[in-house]
């Protein structure tokens, strides 16, 4: 009982034919001939290295700007007390 709807959906599909949309074959011919070759980002890669060498230049100069002039004036306290006059 079960399989009589299965032969019977079966019979009636069995002369079903559909009409493939256009441009079909072509897409599965470009698919078949293998994958388009992508472009290699060779920018983005400078890009984010010079990015990082930006950045890690700037840190460089206000850690230097920040720390060099209390570093001179401490030199040149110090240098004044240890002159015996």
């Amino acid at each position: 009982m079960e399989d009589k709807w299965i032969k019977d959906l079966r019979d009636k599909m069995a002369g079903f034919e559909i009409d493939a949309p256009e441009g079909l074959w072509n897409d599965i011919e470009r698919s078949a001939a293998g994958p388009q070759p992508r472009r290699k980002r060779k920018f983005t890669a400078w890009l984010y290295t010079l990015s990082g060498a930006a950045a890690a230049i700037a840190i460089l100069v206000s850690l230097f700007q920040a720390t060099i002039p209390s570093q001179i004036l401490n030199y040149h306290r110090w240098r004044n007390q240890s002159i015996p006059r």
